[in-house]
């Protein structure tokens, strides 16, 4: 340490403190800007990170908003099934329908037919009825005749005798 003698030993002392003072000035702004460096470091990375949380929120917001319309359609796909499902139910049961109206018509003109057969066949049994009928009584009346004829014989016979 210098000694405080005379004029030299004062300004000397005088510059020390200056010196100091000037130092500690330097050191206080180097902290400072350490320090504001450090917050400005700080400062960047949590814009960035608000930044990236933003993306992070608006890529959250699409991924819902996709998802939300990927579940429209997947709902409006199980619809659209369930209406073809019961499409093709419908159209199956109109073929049967159909079908059954067919065989039913087929039946039916099976069953006129077989009526007029029927019919046809009453009319022609009726009419051998009749025929044999007719036969039997021509025979019949065939017989009377012979008859008759045998028995005026036999009374003209009788007559001449």
């Amino acid at each position: 340490m210098l000694q405080k003698t005379g004029r030299k030993g004062r300004e000397l002392c005088v510059n020390r403190k200056y010196a100091q003072k000037v130092a500690r000035k330097w050191r206080e702004l180097r902290a400072k800007r350490r320090y504001a460096q450090k917050a400005v470091r700080k400062g960047r990375k949590l814009r960035a990170k608000r930044r990236y949380a933003q993306k992070t929120v608006r890529k959250g917001k699409e991924l819902r908003v996709k998802r939300r319309y990927a579940q429209k359609a997947v709902r409006k796909g199980r619809k659209l099934r369930v209406k073809r499902r019961y499409a093709q139910k419908a159209v199956r049961k109109g073929r049967k329908l159909r079908a059954k109206r067919r065989y039913a018509q087929k039946t039916v003109r099976k069953g006129k037919e077989l009526r007029a057969k029927r019919r046809f066949v009453q009319k022609a049994v009726r009419k051998g009825r009749k025929l044999r009928a007719k036969r039997r009584f021509a025979q019949k009346t065939v017989r009377k005749g012979k008859e008759l004829r045998v028995k005026r014989s036999y009374a003209q016979k009788a007559i001449r005798k």
